[in-house]
């Protein structure tokens, strides 16, 4: 996944580049990184965005995850 790619995703589903840190489990710095291309995106974390929808991200968001 190209650092595009990545902040296509995140716009698809609505996540900041902080929230979506908080999302996949990694700070806001590795997910900022990610976005502008500094740090290599994982295979894993590139799956994971293509298979959420956007629903499950506002289910989680509801659920109050975000401030995890």
């Amino acid at each position: 996944m190209s650092p595009q790619e990545y902040r296509t995703e995140l716009l698809r589903l609505g996540l900041s580049q902080v929230k979506a840190g908080a999302f996949l489990g990694v700070t806001d710095r590795t997910s900022r990184r990610w976005a502008a291309g500094h740090s290599a995106i994982p295979v894993a974390t590139a799956d994971r965005l293509w298979m959420t929808s956007r629903s499950e991200v506002v289910r989680w968001l509801k659920n109050g995850q975000e401030a995890r």
